[in-house]
């Protein structure tokens, strides 16, 4: 089992994330994390391109 909590401190600006699971290195493939955009994280069956595309779309403002 996989737990990620994702955190932003709306006053001043600072975002965060954590990852725990039984399985090793899991975390280097839930999170991904661009500065001045935001963090977000794919769980389950892990999707490095979703993550990309996730941030891409917060990037230009999209919901």
């Amino acid at each position: 089992m996989t737990f990620t909590v994702l955190a932003r401190d709306p006053r001043d600006g600072l975002i965060g994330a954590a990852t725990a699971s039984r399985s090793l290195a899991v975390g280097a493939g839930v999170l991904a994390v661009a500065p001045g955009v935001g963090v977000v994280a794919s769980q389950a069956w892990t999707n490095r391109a979703l993550r990309g595309r996730l941030l891409t779309a917060m990037g230009e403002g999209r919901s």
